[in-house]
């Protein structure tokens, strides 16, 4: 099983999302600083499909005030990358303080 960074999985979901394809099979098809709307035409309707196969995609929740300033590729990463961290480290801390000792945990 191969597995993808953020990065990839990001940008695997903005070529499945707005149909873009290479065009070559080595080539990505999203770059990390293409702009979401005037470089890969993505309107209205296709940001919230896009923040909704995110928040599948990575088990987040993504807040409308962060959702309204993703504007880039890169700036849907940090996004993503900064809300699975703070999931992780919640998760961690919830876990922390169970009445589950710890070596009977499963995780």
């Amino acid at each position: 099983m191969v597995t993808l960074t953020i990065e990839e999985r990001v940008k695997e979901i903005i070529a499945t999302e707005l149909r873009l394809s290479a065009e070559a099979e080595d080539e990505v098809a999203v770059a990390l600083d293409d702009k979401l709307a005037d470089d890969l035409f993505c309107n209205s309707f296709d940001k919230i499909e896009l923040i909704l196969a995110f928040e599948e995609a990575f088990h987040i929740h993504i807040p409308d005030k962060d959702a309204e300033r993703i504007r880039t590729v890169q700036g849907a990463i940090h996004c993503i990358s900064r809300l699975a961290a703070n999931r992780t480290q919640l998760a961690s801390s919830k876990l922390d303080n169970c009445a589950i000792p710890a070596r009977s945990r499963i995780i």
